[in-house]
């Protein structure tokens, strides 16, 4: 591309029959203005273009520095993914191992706990029969008792109460005449 400064100084020939210089003039500088703009503009983008292709070239070494470190994270994600299942296995094991205790312990309990029952059962079916068997021997010796005395009379009931009442008034009237007696 060429400068404006070199066409600003290149110069023509004037010839007899041509064109008018001073409008000739005006529009070489009006041309050269629009020029110097576009060759500004252009150094511009040819400086940004350099900028690009120097930071595409990084952003390329680097996107293999990336692709590596993706690869090496997504390796990681996997480990510690396959670590995390492994512990969760372990985990499950664990609670089942610890489940399958706890039901064995309490069958255990629950068997144990059967066989008192049963024990306590035979217990109270043996002392229900002992009782039985002595509520029988106390029927016999009741029946074998003779109820055939003879009863006191209503009067010999009545005389004897009135003589305790008669008796206890008079040991009461004692006391209360007499309190240092006792």
């Amino acid at each position: 591309m060429i400068a404006p400064h070199e066409l600003k100084n290149k110069s023509f020939n004037k010839a007899v029959r041509g064109y008018n210089c001073s409008e000739v003039d005006e529009y070489i500088e009006f041309l050269i203005d629009k020029y110097t703009e576009v060759y500004r503009r252009n150094s511009e983008l040819e400086k940004d273009l350099r900028m690009t292709k120097f930071k595409y070239s990084e952003l390329h070494n680097d996107e293999d520095s990336i692709r590596a470190v993706i690869v090496k994270a997504q390796k990681l994600g996997e480990n510690i993914k396959k670590q995390a299942l492994d512990e969760a296995q372990k985990i499950i094991d664990d609670a089942k191992d610890k489940c399958t205790d706890k039901i064995n312990e309490a069958e255990s309990k629950v068997a144990e706990s059967q066989r008192e029952i049963q024990k306590i059962r035979v217990l109270s079916e043996e002392f229900r029969n002992s009782l039985y068997n002595q509520y029988l021997e106390h029927i016999k010796m009741l029946k074998g008792i003779d109820f055939s005395f003879p009863l006191p009379s209503e009067n010999d009931i009545r005389t004897e109460v009135l003589s305790d009442i008669d008796s206890q008034s008079k040991e009461a009237k004692d006391k209360i005449a007499n309190p240092e007696i006792d």
